[in-house]
């Protein structure tokens, strides 16, 4: 089967480029709203300071000092630290809280010094949703980069081949490698939050703001902000051009291509550097980031495709195997991306690089969750393994489901066990039967070690009188009691002879009667605490 013209090899690494762009376009807006939202709530506390101040022509430097150095509400205090509290970079957050949670702090602060830190929370809410959002927008890019990539030269050769699964490791590599300004993307977003919030803070001071009106000091803060979003949108287009080229770049090294050609874009904004490299083929070995291999410069859209000559095509025949079975098989010409990774997926598992992409987005998260249920859960009924306990939630949602039922179990009832988890599941079932009472609560494992009955109340005694229950009895029931039943502020505890009901708070006696007085709730509780019997 013949291998396609050069036409379209540029057309495919063109289209590819442009689906990025579109989804790096979005990634964009929504970081615009972020800024947005930051001008406005900046401007908010400029004009709830100056609202009763400022005049058309603002204040003197004198006044504005005076009026600055006067003490912020305690009201102010707390919507600051809640607004922190919100912040998901876990050392930020913690950096901030320091600052802020000094227990003189409340009682110091000082108008000039609210409007600074406003700046400062501002500026790393914007910088964590940036890291986020872009995050997921490098991740997505890292995996069509490399995958697109593998199907558009199977498609253009006519043959499937054997290739790797690109994975976490891979991806946290490549993320985290410092490729620009001695950092990775992540330090970039920060580094960049940190000089516009000092330049802010430098800008609005009493030599700086006094003598002007609060719209002169509102533009100059959007006009501020508006260059940190410049430079934020032109590092996030030039990342996922980096991070594009360098997942075609891995795709390259996985089948064996040796070279690879420059291919430029073909319009009136293209440098000169990047039109001088259009269409000149260079070894992969020898290929440098930012000299031969894109990106050359900011905002470069600049891309690259694969040069081979016939021996390498038919190393690529020879190797024309399923990724999982290890059998041969071809990749029809017409075949569509979506077809060809429904084929991957059926082979792999359905969904299987949707899947992998939610344990990278999840796995922080992830791990966390794994630890937190590795402290509370019993050993035997966890998952072995981390990767186990992704494999389990994100493939088998009946059984992760069922742990998370039973974490929330063994999290407000660290005395009981699995063996009532199960049963106050099988009791839940006969209370949507109608079979036994909502009000019966939550079946755990009893607890009855210094359970000793304190007073009794008047209504309980009466009952006791009627049914020839007495007090002793009513503590058998409980030293024998085989479940116990936790109520909003009682607990039931119930044996195969009786039952006995006490308040939390105090142990009074409220309720107490003999296996004759059963209710059917209570058979049918016997019932499955005898498998049904």
């Amino acid at each position: 089967m013949a291998r396609k013209p050069e036409g379209y090899w540029e057309k495919r690494s063109t289209d590819l480029m442009l689906r990025l762009e579109k989804g790096t376009e979005k990634t964009i807006d929504n970081l615009v709203k972020v800024y947005n939202q930051a001008t406005k709530n900046i401007n908010k506390e400029i004009n709830n300071i100056f609202r009763n101040y400022a005049s058309g022509t603002g204040l003197s430097k004198e006044a504005l000092t005076s009026m600055l150095n006067k003490r912020e509400t305690d009201a102010y205090y707390e919507k600051l630290f809640n607004t922190i509290q919100k912040i998901k970079n876990e050392d930020v957050r913690k950096k901030l809280l320091a600052k802020y949670n000094a227990p003189a702090y409340s009682y110091r602060i000082k108008r000039f010094q609210a409007l600074q830190d406003n700046i400062d929370v501002e500026i790393a809410k914007i910088a964590d949703i940036e890291q986020t959002i872009t995050k997921e927008r490098y991740v997505d890019t890292i995996k069509e980069g490399y995958y697109h990539n593998i199907y558009d030269i199977q498609k253009g050769l006519g043959y499937g081949f054997n290739f790797s699964k690109i994975d976490t490791k891979t991806i946290n590599l490549m993320l985290n490698e410092r490729w620009a300004e001695n950092g990775n993307f992540s330090s970039r977003i920060w580094k960049n939050a940190d000089r516009l919030s000092n330049y802010l803070k430098i800008n609005f001071t009493a030599d700086t703001m006094s003598g002007k009106s609060i719209s002169a000091m509102s533009k100059e803060l959007s006009d501020t902000l508006n260059i940190g979003l410049y430079k934020s949108t032109r590092l996030i287009r030039t990342e996922v051009n980096h991070f594009a080229n360098e997942s075609e770049m891995l795709s390259y090294e996985e089948l064996g291509i040796e070279k690879y050609r420059f291919v430029a874009t073909l319009d009136n904004v293209t440098c000169k550097h990047c039109a001088q490299l259009d269409n000149k083929v260079f070894n992969v070995k020898d290929r440098q980031a930012g000299k031969n291999y894109p990106p050359l410069h900011p905002n470069d859209r600049c891309t690259t495709v694969v040069e081979f000559d016939e021996e390498e095509i038919e190393g690529l025949k020879r190797r024309a195997t399923d990724p999982i079975t290890g059998k041969t098989y071809l990749v029809d010409q017409n075949i569509t991306y979506d077809e060809w990774k429904q084929q991957i997926d059926d082979k792999y598992g359905k969904g299987t690089l949707d899947i992998e992409h939610k344990k990278y987005t999840n796995l922080k998260l992830d791990k966390q969750q794994y630890q937190k249920y590795n402290k509370t859960i019993e050993e035997e009924y966890m998952p072995k393994t981390f990767e186990k306990f992704q494999e389990m939630k994100y493939n088998n949602i009946e059984k992760y489901n069922d742990l998370k039922g039973y974490y929330r179990y063994k999290s407000n009832y660290p005395e009981s066990n699995r063996q009532y988890y199960e049963i106050n599941n099988k009791i839940k079932q006969c209370i949507n039967l109608e079979k036994i009472s909502p009000s019966i609560g939550t079946a755990i494992k009893p607890n009855t070690n210094g359970i000793t009955i304190g007073s009794i109340n008047t209504h309980a005694q009466n009952r006791m009188a009627k049914r020839g229950v007495t007090k002793k009895d009513a503590q058998s029931y409980i030293e024998n009691a085989i479940i116990e039943f936790s109520q909003n502020t009682k607990k039931l505890y119930l044996s195969n002879e009786g039952a006995t009901v006490l308040l939390k708070e105090d142990k009074r006696l409220i309720s107490t009667y003999s296996k004759k007085d059963f209710d059917d709730g209570i058979k049918e509780i016997l019932k499955v605490m005898n498998n049904g019997k």
